[in-house]
């Protein structure tokens, strides 16, 4: 598609590049023999909410590093309200642009007020810190966001989302013309998200250009005014967002067209017995007397709020949460697994919603996180490792569509997209009765969530009963053959596919009933 220049695309009031509050052009950058970018533009406005989109590897991540002065460009230019930044000094973009990454840089044992101020000095009183003004600054910060922290709590006493919200409110305090929020949403909780977007309304119609970035395409047409998109390094399309639509956002993103994703009707075999049978599951004050069933060939999709237990539930079934009591029925009711190990012994695997910190060893390569249930809980000896383990993960590697290089390579290194797929090859490689999945396409583009989706129809036709837990009900709608609706930790209720809606789902999930 052609590309649309900034000043063609402006919007009201804002009617070309001499408005605007940064212009970066013909943005070069290479790492050795890999072009992270070729040649890209971007253009801000003030007081825009401007939406940065592309797929894993087009080049955001590199742009974003240069406009935060954090990555010195190869070639190109960047100003900002017409003054050129030399990429040897870059302490005018540091000055007026501040990011938010989901990496967090929050100081964990200090308190709430003291991160939100870190940048800035001190208050004093009598030579010595003044906490009474501290906390007061910290309270102003957080009531700008509506956040009902108390600013003198330890941070990291804190919830990941409420830390996320911290980290926001910091930048946010250091009160820059530019504020770039990198996938802020992707650990916030459904009342947190609206939270931020009234935030960013509020900084928007202050004058503050707002760059955003998510894999969450919905999120780009309810929060900003314009999208860029980025594929190999180069600009592809600016435009106003309702210019936009979801099949051109992802045509621009992809290069092709891509319809839909089309259910191929349910599978279950609901004249067959059940694959598993959860009952009277509890785990402690998060998740009461739940219970489900799972059938041959079906995906079930497990619905809640953030809070409502899917997650607990999920690890309760698993064996990761000693706490939890209750009974599954695979060929004969048993107590919960008392540990993974147990789990994975009896046919059930888990992809958990943090693959980070609880799927896979980052510094370890695609070969040995592939191979690791595999050979949970027995000798690894170098027979099998030479022998066995690189036809594994070869096997794994190809059949999933992983970008691999060499199997050798750190799984750190690889994109969100393709380290969910090792996450999941793994735990295929095990040849699991039934799959738990929480959050499968969390932080991954639109194409690689795609590659997903077919993964699961893949398994689900293959006779495997999945469970998937999303906080994205129209995931849900695309994967779910039966629905099973959680809320306050209780199961409330169960639906088709051809019964269900988003509403219909969203009502009982928050409480509404049938």
């Amino acid at each position: 598609m052609e590309h649309v220049s900034s000043s063609a695309s402006s919007t009201p009031g804002q009617p070309g590049v001499d408005d605007a509050l940064l212009v970066a052009t013909g943005m070069t950058k290479h790492y050795g023999g890999i072009r992270a970018l070729q040649g890209a533009d971007f253009t801000v406005y003030p007081g825009e909410i401007h939406g940065l989109i592309g797929e894993n590897g087009s080049g955001k991540s590199t742009l974003l590093g240069i406009l935060s002065g954090q990555t010195i460009a190869d070639a190109g230019t960047v100003s900002i309200s017409g003054t050129p930044i030399h990429f040897s000094d870059t302490r005018l973009l540091r000055k007026n642009v501040a990011i938010v990454t989901q990496e967090l840089s929050l100081a964990l044992d200090l308190s709430v007020a003291e991160n939100i101020l870190m940048s800035h000095d001190k208050p004093r009183k009598f030579g010595r810190i003044d906490w009474a003004e501290l906390y007061r600054r910290g309270a102003v910060a957080l009531k700008r966001l509506g956040l009902d922290i108390d600013p003198r709590t330890q941070v990291g006493t804190l919830r990941i989302d409420q830390q996320q919200l911290v980290e926001i409110a910091k930048a946010v305090n250091l009160e820059h013309q530019i504020l770039i929020l990198d996938e802020p949403t992707s650990s916030l909780t459904e009342d947190a998200v609206l939270m931020l977007a009234r935030t960013m309304r509020t900084l928007r119609d202050a004058g503050t250009a707002i760059i955003f970035v998510s894999h969450r395409l919905d999120e780009f047409f309810d929060f900003t005014d314009r999208i860029t998109v980025l594929r190999d390094g180069r600009t592809i399309s600016t435009r106003k967002t309702v210019s936009y639509t979801k099949s051109t956002l992802v045509e621009d993103m992809l290069g092709y067209s891509v319809e839909h994703y089309e259910r191929e009707g349910v599978k279950s075999e609901r004249n067959a017995d059940p694959l598993l049978r959860v009952l009277n599951v509890n785990v402690g004050h998060k998740v009461h007397d739940a219970g489900f069933e799972v059938f041959p060939g079906e995906v079930v999709g497990l619905v809640g709020l953030e809070g409502a237990g899917r997650s607990e539930l999920l690890m309760a079934i698993f064996g990761a949460l000693p706490e939890a009591t209750g009974t599954l029925d695979m060929d004969g009711a048993k107590p919960l697994p008392t540990s993974p190990l147990h789990a994975m012994r009896r046919g059930i695997g888990l992809v958990p919603g943090d693959r980070k910190s609880d799927g896979l060893m980052l510094e370890m390569s695609i070969q040995s996180n592939i191979n690791i249930p595999r050979t949970a809980g027995g000798l690894r000896l170098r027979w099998l490792k030479t022998r066995n383990e690189l036809t594994v993960a070869s096997r794994t590697s190809t059949a999933l569509l992983i970008q691999k290089g060499s199997l050798a390579r750190e799984v750190g290194s690889l994109s969100g997209g393709n380290q969910q797929k090792v996450l999941l090859g793994k735990w295929l490689e095990t040849n699991p009765k039934v799959l738990l999945m929480d959050e499968p396409t969390r932080g991954v583009d639109v194409g690689a969530k795609r590659e997903i989706h077919n993964i699961i129809f893949d398994v689900r036709n293959r006779g495997l009963g999945v469970v998937v837990a999303s906080s994205d009900l129209e995931e849900l709608m695309v994967l779910s053959d039966r629905f099973v609706v959680m809320f306050r930790g209780q199961i409330v209720g169960e639906m088709s596919h051809s019964e269900a809606t988003t509403a219909r789902l969203s009502h009982m999930a928050t409480g509404g009933g049938t």
